[in-house]
């Protein structure tokens, strides 16, 4: 990785976060100033979303356009899931039908399909476990 980031060939879809760089003297003092996230990302996503960009953006630096565009799928995905973990809730997990026979709430798997589609977009944004 090192000869990466010599050359300039360092990628951080193929190699990862980019390793951190010992800091000595007076700098290693100074605290870490993390960029603001762009407003755009976070506007009209709720609580969850939110939280879910800033400590990603917190953790992870270089974001590229395309990982930017990812990282908002993601927090949409995230609000959707706490919207259907909040109704389920609500409703419970079984429901009746029309005739007293009890089935499995719908939204439980819109629920396991947008938990798939949350760990395709992690794996795409290279995030750690």
């Amino acid at each position: 990785m090192d000869t990466h980031l010599l050359n300039g060939t360092f990628r951080s879809d193929r190699h990862g976060p980019r390793p951190a760089v010992p800091v000595f003297g007076a700098t290693a003092l100074q605290p870490l100033v993390v960029p603001p996230f762009p407003a755009t990302l976070v506007t009209g996503l709720r609580a969850p979303g939110r939280t879910f960009v800033k400590n990603l953006w917190e953790h992870y630096t270089e974001w590229e356009p395309v990982a930017l565009v990812l990282l908002r799928q993601a927090a949409e995905v995230i609000d959707a899931l706490a919207d259907y973990r909040t109704r389920v809730k609500k409703d419970g997990c079984l429901l009746k039908g029309a005739r007293g026979k009890r089935y499995p709430h719908p939204l439980l798997r819109v629920q396991g399909q947008a938990r798939a589609m949350l760990r395709g977009l992690l794996a795409q944004l290279n995030v750690e476990k």
